[in-house]
């Protein structure tokens, strides 16, 4: 559910940067989209940071786990095979 707000904030926040920045015609400048670009690859910076911070989950011995969902019996079954 973060997604969409995050994206919808970072396009306001890009549309101020570039816009902010007009020639005479009405484009944005090159300073404009520079500028617009580091913004981007701070934000990007920033969240790389983030996950590396988030805990990872541990077994007893120290190797990392990634929980799965469990599979229906009759999915299960699909996939078991059959024993002669």
């Amino acid at each position: 559910m973060a997604l969409r707000p995050g994206a919808s904030i970072g396009t306001a926040l890009i549309s101020s940067i570039l816009t902010g920045g007009l020639r005479p015609d009405g484009l944005p400048t090159e300073s404009a989209f520079t500028a617009a670009f580091a913004a981007t690859a701070v934000a990007a910076a920033l969240a790389i940071v983030v996950a590396l911070l988030v805990p990872r989950r541990h077994t007893r011995h120290g190797a990392t786990t990634t929980t799965t969902p469990a599979l229906p019996e009759t999915a299960q079954a699909k996939l078991t095979p059959a024993r002669a």
